[in-house]
């Protein structure tokens, strides 16, 4: 399980990867949406179109997210508990965008990954469809599965133990 060192950390990651939007928009166009009539509403009321979420409600959702996935990993995926917080955080970062079977149907990335074969995994990774698709991102991924370090253009200054 993450420290909240590490929480930090890998949310500060998910957010470089991400970006911020206050307002909804459109994942593949990047244009903001609107309701078809009335205002954009999501969960308990929480007007989307006028209002949108701040930063710090932004950070609480993506924290409570990573707790998530983490659990979840460390549940579900043999040797993740066993991996440093920088490991952890990029099968995370992975499993953020991909959802967790996205992350899953890499098996010999996994394999590669939790029984510490850092180099053929980050080997692995580069040769996917999504690496060729998020260069950028899925490349600070595979940096930090070999390196055991999180990506320089973080500025985080954690040495990943």
């Amino acid at each position: 399980m993450l420290n909240a060192d590490a929480l930090q950390a890998c949310a500060e990651w998910l957010m470089y990867d991400e970006g911020f939007e206050q307002f909804p928009y459109d994942d593949e166009t990047g244009k903001r949406v609107s309701a078809p009539a009335g205002k954009l509403t999501i969960g308990i009321g929480f007007n989307l179109s006028d209002a949108g979420l701040s930063m710090v409600e932004c950070m609480f959702i993506l924290k409570n997210r990573i707790n998530m996935l983490d659990v979840t990993l460390s549940t579900n995926l043999h040797g993740y508990s066993e991996l440093d917080e920088v490991r952890q955080s990029a099968l995370i970062n992975m499993a953020y965008n991909l959802g967790i079977n996205g992350l899953l149907a890499f098996h010999d990335f996994i394999l590669f990954v939790t029984g510490n074969d850092y180099i053929h995994a980050a080997n692995d990774l580069r040769a996917t469809k999504v690496y060729q698709e998020l260069t950028h991102r899925y490349e600070r991924i595979s940096e930090a599965i070999l390196t055991g370090k999180y990506p320089d253009a973080l500025n985080i200054n954690r040495s990943g133990s």
